[in-house]
């Protein structure tokens, strides 16, 4: 999946519903948003894994 399919669903599935369900004032031509903002989709050390406790293995060492 592309970045910027990501960034069409999450704003169509996400953003929007929430400006409407709480009636705020918004013009996305005058806004902007950035997410993932380099672009690229990587999984971080080690191996992005937080057990039951939240805290990266690394930390538990």
């Amino acid at each position: 999946i592309s970045n910027s399919q990501v960034r069409e669903d999450v704003y169509r599935q996400i953003v929007n519903p929430l400006i409407a369900k709480y009636k705020l004032p918004f013009d996305k031509s005058d806004s902007s948003y950035i997410m993932n903002g380099t672009g690229v989709w990587t999984i971080g050390g080690p191996t992005s894994d937080a057990g039951l406790t939240g805290r990266k293995i690394i930390v538990d060492t």
